[in-house]
């Protein structure tokens, strides 16, 4: 408990509230404890709130291990094939799991008025969709501005301010593979995040091992941008590959940055690929977590294979809130309600934002059928996540 105090007081800042942030900044941790009972289906999980000031609250909840595990997989298969949630439906899975895991401290966290959440969860429950939780009135990923940590003692002890988000990025992609799918976006997604601000882009041939490490290196590099396909493969992290044009490069060699960059450990790293946050119990929460053991302070990567064009317009529009200053947590929860409120329109083969400047072009008239459909359903939006330090 004291190892998890002590990194709410170090890491989440206490109440400190960044110049931008858009509503009051009060962070609190959250751990969820799966325990199970050997040779019973009935289990149960601990909830413990630790807010910024007062004494942890716990709750207890029963749970079937069977039951959950239909919940979930229900869960799934209803966001994968983007099919109908009634939230007003208390049966629907997304109530369901609001009510199992949030449910018990939901009154405690309207009391404490808690906006940021950083969550510790067992294995167990580390592939939930939390965004995509519903209480019958709001979205969770609406609600709160959270991140998830597989293991406090990744996460960085490195001071970090809210908001200080000026330093370079370094984006780079790849459009097109020797033997994989390509992946037309990737050129339009890496230029329009380095028009938000200032850059170093390298796509196609351009990204190659050596122009990732040697910049990766650089301590004037603090935000890393990957648009590419990556591969975990479940009970093997070390090799784990992320694809370039031709080869690719394991999470393995990724972990030696953290011994070249101990002092300014990167700010965030971004796999904009697919389903990169999803572990397994050798390596908790994918390639995002193993971007943490590189000493990232925080890592997004995604829960499930995500639409192409949703993908791009969800990272270019992190970026312009987060270089507006909000917290990179902040910044998720902002993209999710454009996402959810169908503030991003489609026309004409393009992407507008709510100022109707554009975003994205040339979509093809099947990808602009799909979005016109709305892009509200948690397929677009809850697969991101975002882990590590919440701001």
């Amino acid at each position: 408990m004291g190892c998890i105090a002590g990194l709410m007081l170090t890491s989440l800042g206490g109440g400190r509230v960044a110049a931008s942030e858009t509503r009051p900044y009060r962070p609190a941790v959250l751990r969820l404890s799966f325990s199970n009972i050997e040779g019973d289906q009935n289990s149960f999980i601990d909830h413990t709130l630790i807010p910024p000031d007062g004494e942890p609250i716990g709750k207890r909840t029963g749970v079937n291990r069977t039951d959950f595990r239909n919940n979930l997989r229900a869960f799934y298969k209803q966001i994968s094939s983007m099919a109908p949630i009634s939230v007003a439906d208390a049966t629907e899975p997304a109530r369901k799991m609001y009510n199992l895991l949030i449910g018990p401290l939901q009154e405690d966290l309207k009391r404490l008025g808690i906006t940021t959440l950083l969550l510790s969860m067992d294995i167990e429950l580390q592939s939930v969709p939390l965004a995509a939780l519903h209480d019958g009135e709001r979205w969770f990923g609406s609600s709160f501005a959270y991140s998830v940590t597989p293991s406090i003692s990744l996460m960085p002890r490195v001071d970090s301010q809210p908001g200080n988000q000026t330093s370079k990025k370094l984006l780079v992609g790849t459009s097109k593979f020797e033997n994989l799918s390509p992946l037309p976006l990737v050129k339009q997604e890496l230029k329009k995040i380095s028009t938000i601000s200032e850059s170093t882009v390298a796509i196609d041939e351009e990204f190659d091992h050596e122009t990732l490490f040697s910049q990766a290196n650089s301590e004037d590099t603090n935000i890393i941008h990957l648009a590419t396909h990556a591969e975990f493969i479940p009970g093997n992290p070390d090799k784990s590959r992320i694809f370039m044009r031709k080869g690719s490069f394991t999470m393995d060699e990724l972990r030696q940055l953290r011994l070249s960059r101990q002092r300014y450990p990167l700010d965030l790293f971004t796999l904009s690929a697919c389903r990169t946050a999803v572990g397994d119990s050798d390596s908790e929460l994918g390639l995002a977590g193993l971007a943490l053991l590189a000493g990232a302070q925080s890592a997004i990567g995604t829960l499930w294979y995500v639409d192409d064009v949703a993908t791009s317009l969800f990272f270019v529009r992190f970026y312009t809130w987060l270089h507006q200053g909000v917290s990179k947590s902040e910044a998720m929860r902002h993209v999710r309600d454009e996402f959810i409120n169908q503030e991003l329109t489609v026309q004409s083969g393009k992407v507008f934002d709510q100022k109707g400047e554009t975003i994205l072009t040339g979509l093809t008239r099947r990808q602009e059928i799909k979005l016109q459909k709305g892009m509200n359903h948690p397929y677009f939006w809850a697969a991101p996540l975002l882990m590590g330090k919440p701001w």
